[in-house]
C-alpha cells in the first residue's frame, strides 16, 4: 500500500481504516508511515470510528488512541501465551499434527501408514543403513510427502528423528519457533495423552547418533 501511495501519478488521496490501530502494528511504524504519507505523498489516514479534527490537539488524542490499542494488543498476547503455557504444562498438543498423526477431538491419533514410515526412518537411521539425505530420497521415492505437500528433505528427517512427539510427549516453546537442531531454554516437554509411535530406546539411539555426527561434522 505504501509503495502504491508513493507512485506517480498519485492513485488515491485518503486511506480509510476502521480504527487507527488497524493501520500499523506499532506506534513507531504508525508515526513513520503517516508522516511519510502526509509530507511526501499528500495522503491522509482517516479512521471511520475515531473522528479526529485536523488541529494540534488531535496529535495528542491520536497518539493516546494508538498507545491504548498497542497496550491492549500486548496484554492480549501475554494472556494468550499464558493460556498456551498452561496447556503445554498439561501435555496438551497445540500445533498442527506432525507426520504420522492426525488430530481427533484435540488428541493426536496415529495414522498407521505414515507411522510405518516414521518407524522405518528411525530403524534405518539407527542401524546406519541410510543417512538423513538418503532417507529423504527413499521416502520421496515411496511417494510420500509432508502434511504441507512438500517433498522430504534432510531437515525433515532430522525434525522427525529429534521430535519427542513420537515418544508420546508434547513440546511447546513460549518464546517462538525452535531453531533447527536446538531446544530453547523455555521449551516445555510434557507427557501427552496420545500413543507413541516408537520406543524410548530407539529415540535415544537416534539422538546419540545425531549428537555424535554434529561433533564430527561441525559447521
Amino acid at each position: 500500500m505504501i509503495k502504491v501511495a508513493k507512485s506517480k501519478p498519485k492513485k488515491f488521496d485518503v486511506i480509510l481504516v476502521h480504527k487507527f490501530d488497524r493501520f500499523a502494528r506499532s506506534r513507531e511504524d504508525s508515526v513513520v508511515y503517516k508522516s511519510l504519507l502526509k509530507k511526501e505523498c499528500g495522503i491522509k489516514v482517516v479512521s471511520i470510528t475515531e473522528s479526529i479534527e485536523d488541529d494540534k490537539f488531535s496529535v495528542i488524542l491520536e497518539a493516546m488512541l494508538e498507545a491504548m490499542a498497542e497496550y491492549y494488543s500486548l496484554n492480549l498476547s501475554d494472556e494468550v501465551k499464558k493460556g498456551m503455557t498452561e496447556k503445554a504444562e498439561r501435555g496438551q498438543f497445540q500445533s498442527s499434527p506432525p507426520f504420522g498423526y492426525r488430530m481427533n477431538n484435540g488428541i493426536l491419533e496415529i495414522v498407521e501408514n505414515e507411522a510405518n514410515i516414521v518407524r522405518l526412518i528411525f530403524e534405518k537411521f539407527t542401524s546406519k543403513e541410510l543417512n538423513m539425505l538418503q532417507l529423504a530420497k527413499y521416502v520421496n521415492d515411496l511417494g510420500y510427502t509432508t502434511h504441507r505437500g512438500n517433498k522430504f528433505e534432510n531437515r525433515t528427517v532430522e525434525y522427525i528423528l529429534s521430535n519427542p512427539v513420537y515418544l508420546g510427549f508434547a513440546r511447546w516453546t513460549p518464546s517462538g519457533k525452535l531453531k533447527r537442531g536446538k531446544i530453547a531454554e523455555d521449551t516445555i516437554i510434557k507427557k501427552s495423552q496420545h500413543s507413541p509411535i516408537i520406543s524410548e530406546d530407539l529415540f535415544n539411539k537416534a539422538k546419540e547418533i545425531i549428537n555424535t555426527n554434529k561433533q564430527i561434522h561441525k559447521k
